[in-house]
């Protein structure tokens, strides 16, 4: 028993850690990742974003469009293993699609990277990408 709790609190430090990413990858003139309190020990109370449910609390999507955000995508969103859907859209971002992006992220079904300033080829595993 005391090894699901542990294993469940592990994943719940991966989520802070891909979050606790993606605030330091990122310009934020909106100051909109500023509110996000790591302190709290639910990812669902750090940023109000979307998590499974009460019982288990990962998280499930990342959704940050519109937000004026420029920086690189992060290696850290490889600890949001859980997650299904990322929209990162219409932002300033820049640099390339991490190729290992479907390997981060097993479960991913939705991706909106649109409206960035992305560069580089599209990984061709990208299409791929499929809850397993």
């Amino acid at each position: 028993m005391a090894d699901v709790v542990v294993a469940e609190q592990l994943k719940r430090e991966d989520d802070i850690r891909c979050l606790k990413g993606i605030k330091a990858a990122f310009t934020d003139p909106q100051g909109r990742l500023e509110s996000w309190d790591f302190d709290n020990s639910s990812v669902g109370l750090i940023c109000k974003l979307s998590c499974w449910n009460a019982k288990e609390d990962r998280l499930n999507r990342v959704e940050l469009p519109s937000d004026e955000l420029s920086g690189q995508i992060p290696d850290s969103l490889q600890y949001c293993a859980s997650i299904q859907n990322l929209d990162l859209s219409d932002n300033n971002i820049s640099g390339t699609i991490p190729f290992q992006i479907c390997t981060w992220l097993p479960y991913l079904t939705t991706i909106d990277l649109s409206g960035n300033r992305l560069s580089g080829s599209i990984p061709p595993n990208l299409a791929k990408c499929a809850f397993k």
